[in-house]
């Protein structure tokens, strides 16, 4: 791929600042996973409650910046890249469930996560006693885990670049002519 020679410099930074952030949205992604698990093992409502605050602290601390620090990253670093956002099969598909990821996020996980703390704080210990607490945290846990392996299968994306041919896609010019 030909990159502008007077942007080697901000491309590299970019890289490793795309690398950085979805390491960090993977992370903190799985930390939640972590916390939910290990929220089953509260003595308390207290501790019960900690946990969920944990969760949202998390989620809003390093979950959402690291997401759009790494989306935001990843346009400079196609258009630093002459890359176009449409060029190549594995953009495309990048974009494309990166931006579903964030969008389910905020939509379902984000509010399943905050209505596991106020429920947890109205409740205390007897939370998971509450049918809709117990479906809540379920609910929260299977699709954490799902949205943490599409993460991962982003990064390999990010990895292997997978281009077979597709319509104006630089790698696979440079592939072929090289």
């Amino acid at each position: 791929m030909q990159t502008l020679p007077e942007f080697h410099r901000i491309r590299l930074f970019l890289k490793y600042l795309h690398i950085i952030s979805s390491c960090l949205w993977v992370g903190a992604g799985f930390s939640v996973m972590v916390l939910l698990y290990l929220s089953r093992l509260a003595g308390s409502g207290d501790a019960l409650f900690a946990f969920n605050v944990g969760i949202q602290y998390l989620d809003n601390f390093l979950i959402i910046p690291s997401a759009a620090l790494c989306f935001l990253s990843g346009v400079a670093l196609c258009l630093v890249a002459n890359l176009r956002l449409t060029s190549c099969r594995w953009v495309v598909t990048k974009w494309t469930i990166t931006v579903a990821a964030m969008v389910f996020g905020s939509l379902c996980l984000a509010p399943w996560m905050r209505r596991l703390a106020a429920l947890s704080d109205v409740l205390g210990f007897g939370a998971f006693a509450d049918p809709d607490y117990f479906r809540t945290y379920y609910v929260d846990v299977i699709f954490g885990v799902l949205q943490t392996i599409v993460l991962l299968y982003l990064m390999l994306i990010s990895v292997f670049k997978p281009c077979t041919g597709y319509r104006n896609c630089v790698h696979c010019r440079e592939r072929d002519n090289g």
